[in-house]
């Protein structure tokens, strides 16, 4: 919530933006935010990448974001 507020996440989840300048307005957020997080979190949204937790069953949970790049 540092980065990218829950107010939204929320607006995202219940807009749908249909492209990535929709997103992109979407989120408005500042520059640097937008430059952290607006490709890795477009691209998890365009299912163009995946989330994975490894580690779980060991008690060493961690996410990772995983690349599909027959999605391009």
């Amino acid at each position: 919530s540092l980065v990218v507020p829950r107010a939204v996440l929320e607006r995202l989840a219940r807009e749908l933006p249909r492209d990535r300048a929709a997103f992109e307005a979407a989120l408005s957020l500042t520059p640097w935010r937008l430059e952290l997080v607006g490709e890795p979190l477009w691209r998890l949204l365009s299912g163009a990448s995946g989330l994975r937790i490894e580690g779980y069953v060991e008690g060493d949970p961690k996410i990772c974001l995983s690349h599909d790049s027959t999605r391009e």
